[in-house]
């Protein structure tokens, strides 16, 4: 619909309406977290975690329409058909840019359950969206050098 503006002018509506979009949902998220840090049981907590995944549900469908405001793009996307909301599946991407994670989200948030992203341990310390990765039982793992793993032996894990 805008994509009659300039460059500049698409870029800078469109970073910001993102940035909007992610502080508002993942702000929701996280106090999602706060709530589940509390819950008693794991009944509770895993309630907790089935909202936090409707807000992310909402979050990639708003920026999908964030995309259908500012761009034309054109999706040819084949084989959604075949899959299952209920079954899990493990998407490898080369992660091209910083808009993977968004796309992928928006285009695949009805056919699969919602998206979890292996996070560097690093990242949970990170204001609201350690809380909210958290939250969306997102795995953190640790992340260690080859030279780290050569000089500190007890690192290693033996198989």
């Amino acid at each position: 619909m805008l994509n009659f503006l300039p460059g500049p002018v698409l870029f800078i509506i469109s970073f910001s309406l993102l940035i909007i979009n992610t502080f508002i949902w993942s702000s929701l998220i996280s106090l999602g977290g706060l709530v589940k840090i509390v819950m008693p049981t794991q009944g509770a907590r895993n309630a907790v975690s089935s909202v936090m995944n409707r807000f992310m549900w909402a979050w990639a469908s708003c920026n999908g329409g964030i995309l259908f405001l500012i761009a034309k793009i054109e999706w040819d996307i084949q084989g959604l058909e075949g899959l299952d909301k209920n079954s899990w599946y493990l998407l490898i991407s080369n992660h091209l840019s910083g808009f993977d994670i968004a796309a992928q989200t928006y285009v695949l948030r009805n056919h699969i359950p919602m998206l979890k992203f292996f996070l560097k341990n690093e990242l949970m310390y990170v204001p609201i969206m350690g809380l909210g990765c958290w939250a969306l039982d997102m795995p953190f793992m640790n992340r260690t050098s080859p030279a780290k793993l050569k000089k500190i032996q007890s690192l290693r894990v033996k198989i």
